[in-house]
C-alpha cells in the first residue's frame, strides 16, 4: 500500500504555485492560449454559418464540422501536453525558463498519455458492446448500469495510473504504468478528491465566470421546422465565451497539473529526479 497522500497538502501546494508564479505561467500559456482561443472561435463560426445552408448541404457540412473539431481538439490536446510538461518541470525541477515550444518531453508525454488511453479504453469500447447486447435483451437500465461501473472503473484507472505523466515529463523513464498503480494502492479517494479539487472546481467556476457573456438563451422553435438563420445566429453567440472558456482552461488546468505534480513527489520519494 502506498503511502497516504496529503490531499489537502498538495491541493493548497499547487494553488499556491500557480498564485506565485501567475506572470511565468500567463507568459508561458500566453502563446497557445491566443492560438487555442482563435481556432476555437472560427470553428464555432464555421459550423454555425454552415447551418443556415442546410438541409441542401447535410453531407459535406457534418463532414466538414467533424474535421474542424477533430482537428481543434487535437490541437488543444497537444498544446495543453506542451504547457504541462513546462508546468511539471517548473514545479519538479524548479526550471525557471520554460518553453512554450515542444520538446522531446513532450513527445513521451503525449506518447505515455495515449498509451494510457488505449490501456483504458480499449477495454471500455469492448464492454460497451456487451452493454447495447445486455440493454437489447434486459432493458435500457441494465444497460445504463453497465456502463456506468466500466466508466467509473476508468476514472479510476486513469487516476491511478496517472503519475507516469509528471514523470515523462521530468524524464523519468523508470516509473512504468505498473509502478504508478502500485504507488498509488489505498489511495484512490484521496487521488480523486484532489482532482476534484484542482481540477473539477476550478474549471466549473472558470464556465461560470463565462456564463454572463453567453448572449441569450437558445431560441424556441418549432422542432418541425426550425428557423435555421436563428439557430445559426445563437450558435455564433456561442463563440466568443466558448473561446474564453478554452483560453482560461489552459491557465487553470496548471492548478490540477500542479496536484499530480506534488502527488508524483509524495509517491517516488527519493527516486524522483531532484531539482
Amino acid at each position: 500500500m502506498g503511502a497516504k497522500l496529503d490531499v489537502i497538502g498538495a491541493v493548497g501546494d499547487a494553488f499556491a504555485a500557480l498564485a506565485h508564479n501567475l506572470g511565468a505561467a500567463v507568459r508561458l500559456a500566453l502563446p497557445w492560449m491566443l492560438l487555442v482561443g482563435a481556432i476555437t472561435y472560427f470553428s464555432l463560426v464555421s459550423s454555425a454559418s454552415s447551418i443556415s445552408a442546410l438541409p441542401s448541404t447535410v453531407p459535406e457540412a457534418a463532414l466538414w464540422q467533424e474535421a474542424v473539431q477533430g482537428f481543434v481538439q487535437l490541437f488543444a490536446f497537444v498544446a495543453g501536453c506542451i504547457v504541462a510538461v513546462a508546468w511539471h518541470r517548473r514545479i519538479l525541477l524548479g526550471e525557471q525558463a520554460m518553453t512554450a515550444l515542444p520538446s522531446s518531453f513532450t513527445l513521451r508525454y503525449i506518447g505515455i498519455t495515449l498509451l494510457m488511453v488505449l490501456a483504458i479504453f480499449v477495454p471500455i469500447m469492448l464492454f460497451g458492446l456487451l452493454t447495447v447486447a445486455a440493454a437489447a435483451a434486459f432493458g435500457p437500465w441494465i444497460g445504463a448500469l453497465m456502463l456506468f461501473v466500466p466508466l467509473v472503473a476508468a476514472l479510476v484507472a486513469a487516476l491511478r495510473l496517472s503519475l507516469v505523466l509528471p514523470a515523462r515529463a521530468i524524464g523519468d523513464t523508470g516509473l512504468r504504468l505498473r509502478d504508478s498503480w502500485a504507488l498509488t494502492t489505498g489511495n484512490t479517494w484521496r487521488l480523486i478528491g484532489g482532482t476534484i479539487l484542482s481540477a473539477v472546481i476550478p474549471a466549473i467556476v472558470l464556465n461560470l465566470a463565462i456564463m454572463p457573456f453567453m448572449f441569450g438563451g437558445m431560441p424556441e422553435m418549432d422542432p418541425k421546422k426550425p428557423n435555421l438563420d436563428l439557430l445559426s445566429a445563437w450558435m455564433q453567440s456561442l463563440a466568443l465565451p466558448s473561446a474564453l472558456i478554452a483560453m482560461g482552461y489552459m491557465i487553470v488546468s496548471m492548478i490540477g497539473i500542479g496536484f499530480l505534480s506534488y502527488a508524483y513527489r509524495h509517491f517516488r520519494g527519493s527516486q524522483a529526479p531532484a531539482a
